[in-house]
């Protein structure tokens, strides 16, 4: 990650004051159809601001103490008259309207050494536990998650009790700014052209590739858990199924049959459900192919995956993932794949 000080920061004898407010600016790219809670005074400059009269925030605690969040909506001047004061639903070019953002620290928070980034971090966490309610409540689930690298521009300002305020402009990238010389080079730009050239619809591998990849990126490690073992799944069943016919030459029938489990309910009737997926890495795998997976260091690590994900399934975990057991479900799904494929190769 990024940043760049649009404006130096003030000399340190200058500011030898307690500080006694602390708050961030910014901009989204959609409209919050909340009420308004703080207006700029002057446009120009992102500090001089007043919260309204009866605005209320919406306080949402932190790591760093309570945080206050206040909405402004905007309308760019430039559009139509018919659609100047109004949100365009589905619309996040921040061309027609958008909303301003307020967060004022909690005067606890003065006393906490934290980076600009962590600062950032925290408060678009916060950020989107409100969006996750307020597009529940208002059906508008084309607003997305928000990262600290969408947003890119923060004006933070601070307060001291002798009177001097701070006041800067800080962006964030992900990775830095990327040239636009740096274009797709030849074999990618040939291989986009490839994939292009059927009508087919894009393979569902590389569907949950992109989903998974980008919840790790939006950092919705809970979902990155999840889909991954359901990219897991999704190959396994097929890659099995095709190992049977092929290498144990059994009907389509009799193979349907190894995929199902059955047990007899409380009325005595028997009833049939899908295996499940421990029980394809724990037998079915050494089974069909010969190898033996249960007896190598990946399968306890895709186990703890699989265990994780109904942990968090049928919410016996309560905390959060962390971005290391997401990198670590990415990585061993991806292998795993490769490592059975290249093993049945070799065993058959």
């Amino acid at each position: 990650m990024s940043l760049i000080n649009q404006f130096p920061s003030p000399p340190k004898y200058l500011l030898n004051g307690n500080l006694t407010n602390r708050n961030v600016y910014f901009d989204l790219s959609f409209v919050v159809m909340v009420q308004d809670g703080f207006q700029l005074i002057d446009k120009e400059n992102k500090h001089i601001f007043r919260i309204l009269n009866d605005a209320a925030p919406y306080i949402i605690p932190s790591e760093i103490g309570d945080l206050e969040f206040y909405f402004h909506k905007n309308s760019n001047e430039d559009v139509e008259n018919n659609f100047l004061n109004s949100e365009l639903v589905g619309n996040l070019s921040k061309l027609s309207s958008f909303s301003s953002v307020l967060v004022i620290l909690s005067k606890e928070s003065n006393h906490i050494e934290i980076s600009n980034y962590s600062l950032i971090h925290t408060v678009i966490t916060s950020l989107n536990k409100f969006l996750i309610h307020y597009k529940l409540l208002t059906h508008k689930y084309y607003i997305p998650i928000i990262t600290v690298s969408s947003i890119m521009r923060y004006f933070f300002n601070e307060v001291f009790d002798n009177g001097l305020t701070k006041h800067r402009v800080v962006h964030f990238f992900h990775d830095g700014p990327i040239p636009f010389t740096h274009t797709l080079d030849k074999e990618n730009e040939s291989l986009l052209r490839e994939k292009l050239k059927d009508n087919k619809e894009v393979e569902f591998a590389a569907k949950m590739n992109n989903e998974i990849l980008t919840k790790v990126y939006l950092e919705d490690y809970r979902m990155v858990i999840i889909e991954c073992t359901i990219k897991f799944e999704s190959w396994i069943v097929p890659f099995l199924k095709s190992v049977y016919k092929e290498k144990h030459n059994l009907s389509n029938n009799r193979i349907e049959k190894l995929f199902q489990k059955s047990y007899i309910d409380e009325k005595g009737d028997k009833i049939y459900s899908p295996v499940f997926i421990s029980d394809m890495i724990d037998k079915m795998i050494y089974e069909a192919t010969g190898f033996p997976f249960h007896l190598k260091p990946e399968y306890t690590v895709l186990k703890e995956t699989i265990n994780l994900r109904n942990y968090l399934v049928h919410g016996k975990k309560k905390d959060a993932v962390t971005k290391e057991q997401a990198d670590k479900a990415v990585f061993i799904i991806n292998y795993c794949i490769k490592l059975i494929t290249e093993a049945y190769m070799y065993y058959r």
